[in-house]
C-alpha cells in the first residue's frame, strides 16, 4: 500500500509539471489581454504579441518534456517493482512447490503461501499502475509531439505574418503618397502660358528701351545734319552778299 501511496504523489507531481491542459489551452485561446495599457501595446506591435505566443509555446514544450522524462522515470521504478514482485513470487512459490514435494516436514508451505498472498496482491497492484503510467505517458507524448507541430507551425506563421505586416506597411506609405500628391496638368499649362506671357512682355518692354534709345540716336544725327546743312546755306548767302558788295564786282 505505501508503494501505490507514493506512485500516486509521484504522478500528480508529475501532472503538475507537465500541465498539458494549460499548454492546449494557451495554443486554443491565445495569451490572455488584460487592461487597457496591455491592448495598447499589442495594437503597436502585434507582430512582438505573437513572437512571445510562441516563445511561450517553446517555453511550455521544454516544461512538458521535463515532466515526461520525469514520468519515464516513475515509470522505469514502478517496472523494476514489478520485475523484483515476480522475481519474489517464483522464489516463493519454488519455496511451496518444494516443501509439498517434501512433505512439508516443517510445516513452511502455509508460511510460504501467506507471504506469496501479499506478494501477489502488490504484484497485482503495481502491474496494474505500470499499466496505467504507460498508457498515461504515451497519451502525454503524443501531446508534447502535437504541441511540437504546434509550435513549429506557429513559428512558420509568424515569419510568413511578419514579412505581410512589412509589406503591408509600406503599401500603407504609398497610399499615403498617393493620396497627399496631387498634380493638375492643366493647372500647369495655364500656370506656364501665364508666365509665358509675363516674360514676353518683359522681353517687350527691354526691347522697347533699346528701340526708343536707337531712334533718339537716330533723331539727333538728323537733327544734326540739318543744322549742318543750313548753317552752309547761311554761310553760302553771306558769302554771295559780300561777292555783290565787291568794287571789282
Amino acid at each position: 500500500m505505501n508503494t501505490i501511496l507514493v506512485t500516486a504523489v509521484v504522478v500528480v507531481a508529475v501532472l503538475a509539471v507537465v500541465n498539458l491542459p494549460a499548454l492546449a489551452r494557451m495554443f486554443g485561446a491565445g495569451r490572455a489581454q488584460v487592461g487597457k495599457f496591455g491592448r495598447m501595446v499589442e495594437e503597436a506591435d502585434p507582430l512582438a504579441l505573437l513572437n512571445q505566443a510562441v516563445d511561450d509555446g517553446v517555453t511550455s514544450i521544454q516544461n512538458a518534456k521535463k515532466g515526461l522524462e520525469n514520468y519515464r522515470t516513475l515509470i522505469l521504478s514502478v517496472q523494476r517493482q514489478v520485475e523484483s514482485g515476480e522475481k519474489e513470487k517464483a522464489r516463493l512459490e519454488a519455496r511451496i512447490q518444494a516443501a509439498i514435494d517434501s512433505g512439508d516436514p516443517n510445516h513452511s508451505a502455509n508460511e510460504h503461501a501467506m507471504v506469496l498472498a501479499d506478494v501477489e496482491q502488490h504484484l497485482e497492484a503495481n502491474r496494474g499502475q505500470l499499466q496505467k503510467h504507460k498508457e498515461t505517458y504515451e497519451n502525454f507524448a503524443k501531446q508534447v509531439e502535437l504541441g511540437q507541430a504546434k509550435v513549429a507551425e506557429a513559428r512558420l506563421k509568424a515569419t510568413r505574418l511578419g514579412l505581410e505586416l512589412e509589406h503591408s506597411k509600406r503599401e500603407k506609405e504609398m497610399a499615403k503618397f498617393a493620396r497627399d500628391f496631387s498634380f493638375d496638368p492643366n493647372g500647369l499649362n495655364t500656370g506656364l502660358a501665364r508666365a509665358e506671357e509675363l516674360i514676353n512682355q518683359k522681353i517687350d518692354a527691354n526691347r522697347a528701351v533699346g528701340d526708343v534709345a536707337a531712334d533718339m540716336s537716330r533723331q539727333a544725327l538728323d537733327e544734326a545734319a540739318d543744322d549742318e546743312l543750313e548753317r552752309k546755306a547761311a554761310a553760302a548767302q553771306i558769302l554771295e552778299r559780300f561777292k555783290k558788295q565787291s568794287p571789282s564786282t
